[in-house]
């Protein structure tokens, strides 16, 4: 969205190695550790760069390589089929999400509960000390949320500070990083510096608003949360 595309190829590349193991088709040997490593540090890298200098041109041809290798030499051996749009939705429906919306905006709240209404039981939250004891509550109860999707202006304490608490409360529970709930950022801001800032804290993906049905879905669909088996 924001015109990085070197990174941006680059961590779906990431991304797509990371399904394969979650999937079982790769196994996690340490020359693929390795290389998930090396990636990690080559993110980080494309981050500081577009952070300090507005841009992410650094040649990063020699871990892609590494990465599309992975991916090439899986393919050969087990072509993966893409399930078909109606196959997933069918699916989701009868394997619920527990959604938070937590936005102090009326009509964009509206919006994202009809757009997630039919994944899951979405629940709302209109400022983020709202959203945070919401779901220190539903670990207290066990019944964690799935998907969050956090305003970044939201009045009392702003997305950005709900964001960080959420990832302290799961790091003090031992739940490792990856492993929490997934988090969306939404806003109407675009500054370069609030996107990186939100991926900093660790949030999953971003969304402007306008926010758009297709681009919701695809974010979804990459957090695995419209076909994986969730524990109920």
């Amino acid at each position: 969205m924001l015109g990085f595309l070197k990174c941006s190829t680059f961590a779906h590349k990431v991304e797509d190695v990371v399904s394969l193991i979650r999937e079982g088709k790769l196994v996690p040997d340490s020359r693929v550790v390795d290389i998930l490593l090396k990636s990690l540090d080559t993110l980080r890298t494309l981050f500081e760069d577009i952070r300090d200098r507005g841009s992410d041109d650094r040649d990063v041809s020699e871990i892609l390589n590494l990465l599309h290798f992975e991916l090439s030499d899986i393919q050969k051996k087990e072509p993966v089929k893409p399930q078909p749009p109606e196959e997933i939705l069918k699916e989701t429906k009868s394997k619920l999400l527990k959604i938070l919306v937590a936005e102090d905006n009326f009509s964009s709240r509206f919006l994202l509960q009809k757009l997630l209404s039919p994944y899951g039981d979405v629940y709302v939250a209109v400022n983020g000390k709202e959203a945070i004891n919401a779901f220190q509550e539903s670990l207290h109860q066990e019944d964690p949320y799935d998907l969050i999707s956090l305003d970044i202006l939201m009045p009392i304490k702003d997305g950005q500070s709900t964001l960080k608490e959420i990832r302290l409360i799961e790091k003090s529970k031992g739940i490792l990083p990856g492993r929490g709930v997934k988090i969306i950022m939404t806003t109407a801001l675009t500054n370069p510096k609030d996107v990186m800032k939100s991926f900093d804290e660790m949030c999953n993906g971003y969304l402007f608003k306008p926010i758009i049905k297709e681009k919701l879905l695809e974010l979804l669909e990459k957090f695995g949360l419209l076909n994986q088996k969730l524990p109920r």
